[in-house]
């Protein structure tokens, strides 16, 4: 799964990261990879990742390109809205997360939503 979030360092941002990584074991353990991006300098990022011990990857894309691609670039800004994207192993998007509040309710959704997936996956 990928999530997009706006800035590093911000109060929504810092908590649905800590979040995502209090939940980190829980997606490994249903074979789910979790992967953040926003479009902060790599050092940016870095320092966020240290600072806070995050054990899942953040990604840097400071041109905005893969948030234009995922149609995700706030209008007239060089930054990501909020958004969670569901991803297959195939590559396919199964589910598409924006507009939850507070900021930290998206890794708790993704995990539920990836969860009930393996469930009738397995079925």
């Amino acid at each position: 799964m990928l999530y997009f979030y706006p800035r590093a360092m911000t109060a929504g941002c810092t908590k649905e990261a800590i979040r995502f990584n209090e939940l980190y074991e829980e997606f490994k353990g249903i074979n789910a990879e979790v992967f953040g991006i926003s479009t902060d300098k790599v050092e940016k990022i870095r320092k966020f990742s240290e600072k806070y011990g995050l054990r899942f990857r953040l990604l840097s894309d400071p041109e905005a390109k893969v948030a234009e691609a995922y149609k995700v670039k706030k209008q007239g800004k060089n930054s990501a809205e909020r958004v969670t994207y569901i991803i297959s192993p195939n590559g396919t998007i199964i589910s598409v997360l924006k507009g939850i509040r507070p900021a930290e309710a998206h890794a708790d959704l993704s995990l539920e939503f990836l969860k009930k997936a393996n469930k009738k996956g397995s079925k």
